[in-house]
């Protein structure tokens, strides 16, 4: 029976790979030992003997050297992301434009909108440029 002690994450590697197991490159050591017991072995006596016997003598190589459990995961690589977006925070008033149509399209109310611009009339005249954001 293999525990979460007296076992690395090589080690049970190892036997899973040994014992034609599969398991996720992200499963954690915890998730290898579950695995590991499920395999069926004719004596379970011998599993943990030869994981008792691998880690001393990982032990004694590692006395001079401290052991190191971790494992690198790679990360796929970014796609090119798109440059950033600036946000809209003017807009020039086109011929058939009127404040509510403006206002609408940039999410704004009327009345802020008109605060944003003072001093903004009713109406709005072809090539003016409002602030909207």
């Amino acid at each position: 029976m293999f525990t979460y002690d007296n076992t690395t994450v090589d080690q049970l590697k190892k036997f899973l790979d040994e014992h034609g197991i599969t398991y996720a490159s992200n499963a954690t050591k915890q998730d290898l030992v579950d695995l590991a017991n499920k395999v069926p072995t004719a004596d379970t006596s011998d599993q943990t003997d030869a994981a008792t016997d691998d880690a001393d003598k990982t032990a004694e190589t590692a006395s001079t050297e401290p052991e190191d459990n971790t494992e690198t995961i790679e990360e796929p690589p970014l796609k090119d992301e798109p440059a950033a977006v600036k946000p809209i925070t003017e807009y020039t008033v086109k011929q058939g434009d009127n404040i509510a149509i403006v206002a609408t399209r940039f999410g704004l109310s009327v009345g802020k909108l008109r605060l944003m611009n003072e001093p903004l009339g009713f109406t709005l005249t072809a090539g003016r440029v409002l602030t909207v954001g």
